[in-house]
């Protein structure tokens, strides 16, 4: 319980770090903590289940992914309930390795935008970013989705962080997406704009995700954020104070140095 004592303190569980600010709305700091415990109780039994799959010889690269999908979850978390975001870091490196090792044919688009673009706001070294890189590469010439291509917006984010590493198709994967691309291609101040009338429909372009609503559930809910948005204002190095304070930018991300 050390984490879970760091983030929450020994007597108040309820309460975030002193003189942290949550940065998620919709809940409070006494549902994250149940969000936390559930998380490190759910890694815990994936580890355990993990050790006897290998020795059973039945440990498939999907128990790795899932792994890295409960050390991103507590990303997310972290950064939501307004710890440092040097933890963030330090879960994405954890959440990195296993998802290195956990490609298969069905692999999602949603995990890999999310991996992408937080690897290039925490400016991860390389040796972390590569497995996620080599992950792509691995979907585009192996998914087992027939409409699966190369997606323009990864390759973007993954070629201004290490240049060359992804050829830039044409095609996106899914139009969500459409017009956060487009803006990479147009003059600075249209794209500040642009970004503003991203941000203000992005949630509503996601109503078909499985995260869309997770609010009104019981234990679900770990913050709305628009990574990519994030990424793409950081890397084009745009002037972000007039959608500095929308509750799905990730602001304090995108303005946090190692």
């Amino acid at each position: 319980m050390g984490f879970l004592t760091k983030i929450f303190g020994d007597s108040q569980a309820e309460a975030a770090v002193p003189g942290t600010k949550q940065r998620a709305g919709f809940k409070d700091a006494a549902f994250f903590k149940k969000m936390f415990d559930k998380k490190q109780s759910i890694i815990k039994m994936y580890r355990e289940q993990n050790v006897t799959l290998k020795q059973q010889g039945k440990f498939r690269p999907v128990n790795s992914w899932m792994l890295a999908m409960e050390h991103l979850d507590l990303v997310y978390l972290n950064y939501s309930v307004g710890n440092d975001i040097s933890l963030c870091y330090k879960e994405y490196i954890t959440a990195a390795g296993y998802y290195g090792e956990g490609w298969d044919a069905d692999a999602f688009y949603a995990d890999m935008i999310d991996m992408v673009a937080l690897g290039s706001l925490l400016n991860v070294p390389d040796d972390v970013y590569g497995p996620v890189i080599s992950y792509i590469r691995q979907s585009d010439s192996g998914s087992s989705y027939p409409t699966w291509a190369p997606d323009p917006l990864l390759c973007y984010i993954i070629n201004t962080k290490k240049p060359g590493s992804s050829p830039q198709p044409d095609t996106l994967i899914t139009e969500a997406y459409r017009d956060i691309y487009d803006l990479t291609k147009i003059p600075k101040a249209d794209a500040e704009r642009e970004m503003k009338l991203y941000l203000d429909k992005w949630y509503r372009l996601h109503k078909d995700d499985s995260w869309y609503e997770n609010h009104k559930k019981e234990s679900s809910y770990k913050g709305y954020w628009s990574w990519e948005a994030g990424a793409v204002s950081k890397i084009l190095g745009l002037d972000d104070s007039g959608y500095a304070n929308h509750p799905n930018y990730p602001y304090d991300m995108v303005h946090w140095s190692a």
